[in-house]
């Protein structure tokens, strides 16, 4: 359930899947939702390079179908980031490795693709928010909702809150 999105200012360190990490928030619904959906055989595709067309579904589909054999009924594409990133979603775990091999050998759109497989912490790095942000705090149980725990939370990674903007629906 999206409770608001909290606007906040400061410098901001995210830590994901490190020890150090000082805020815990529990599993939510939606996370679970999430993780359950991405459980089987699944690749993140990142398009690398600096070229200006940008990688269509259609046109990685067709470029694994003549690279690695795998039919377009085998593989289902989700945009992630439009225009450098997609989550494929194959039907076997042997369709899957088929095509996590040529990483970086594969050509789409003149864009190098690197494939990664799924995991929970992907592209989870530390990093900063330096300057005014918006946090959507979704799936976060009603005990756990209040402008304080919101502002607790804040003040934990640095930030400081600017204000709570309630959810439309």
């Amino acid at each position: 359930m999206d409770r608001g999105v909290a606007c906040l200012r400061g410098h901001i360190r995210m830590r994901f899947g490190v020890r150090a990490s000082r805020v815990l928030l529990a599993r939510t619904p939606s996370m679970d939702a999430v993780e359950a959906h991405y459980r089987g055989p699944v690749l993140q595709a990142t398009a690398v390079g600096d070229e200006e067309e940008a990688v269509t579904p259609a046109a990685l589909l067709a470029a694994i179908e003549e690279r690695c054999g795998v039919l377009p009924a085998e593989v289902s594409i989700e945009v992630a980031c439009t225009p450098h990133d997609m989550w494929l979603l194959f039907s076997t775990k042997e369709k899957c490795t088929m095509v996590l091999q040529p990483s970086m050998k594969l050509k789409c759109c003149r864009w190098w693709i690197q494939f990664e497989r799924w995991v929970r912490e992907i592209r989870g790095t530390p990093g900063a928010l330096e300057y005014k942000s918006k946090l959507s705090f979704e799936g976060l149980p009603d005990q756990a909702w209040s402008r304080h725990s919101v502002e607790g939370v804040l003040e934990d990674l640095g930030g400081e809150m600017i204000k709570i903007i309630p959810p439309k629906n």
